[in-house]
């Protein structure tokens, strides 16, 4: 039936949404690769990833089948890849993220701008903060612009189309803007 299939993919959606909030609490509470987490910080993370994914926002419109609901758990997973790349600076990070937003490119696209403007800037401003104050790292500026070009070549193919629309003046994304 189709409500079990979308009960599954729901399903999907909030399992990956509690895993990356869990691994990026984790990854927040490192202090070193390798260390051990104490029960407190497991709980925390625990706690949190369940708070994150069981929030009102996220499951009160669930019973609709909408493709901006993959942002439940495409949001946490590239900010996770994108913490990771961060303190690791390793560029397999930055691929996984690429290779996640090509596969869910509708997600990526300004078709439905609010979540893609709303969340990334302020995740971006919060890593690069992070990166720079708490763990007090050098901003890998060659990996992130390279990351940066390769979104914009991927996603080309619908970031044109719409782009040229906002420059348009009889489009409706000219009036929005």
């Amino acid at each position: 039936s189709p409500t079990v299939v979308i009960d599954i993919f729901n399903g999907f959606k909030l399992s990956g949404s509690f895993i990356f909030m869990f691994l990026i609490i984790k990854e927040l509470f490192r202090k070193e690769e390798g260390e051990k987490m104490t029960l407190a910080q497991w709980a925390a993370a625990i706690l949190g990833a369940l708070f994150y994914t069981f929030s009102p926002s996220v499951v009160d419109n669930m019973k609709y089948a909408l493709v901006t609901h993959s942002q439940v758990f495409l949001n946490p997973m590239v900010f996770y890849f994108l913490l990771r790349y961060l303190t690791t600076f390793s560029l397999k990070y930055v691929w996984f993220a690429l290779l996640i937003t090509f596969i869910f490119s509708s997600n990526f696209s300004l078709q439905a701008p609010p979540p893609f403007f709303s969340f990334y800037p302020l995740a971006i401003v919060f890593l690069l903060l992070y990166n720079f104050f708490v763990l007090q790292k050098t901003i890998p500026w060659k990996g992130i612009i390279i990351g940066i070009l390769f979104f914009l070549g991927l996603h080309a193919f619908h970031l044109v189309p719409v782009l040229s629309n906002v420059f348009d003046k009889g489009s409706e994304f000219n009036t929005r803007v």
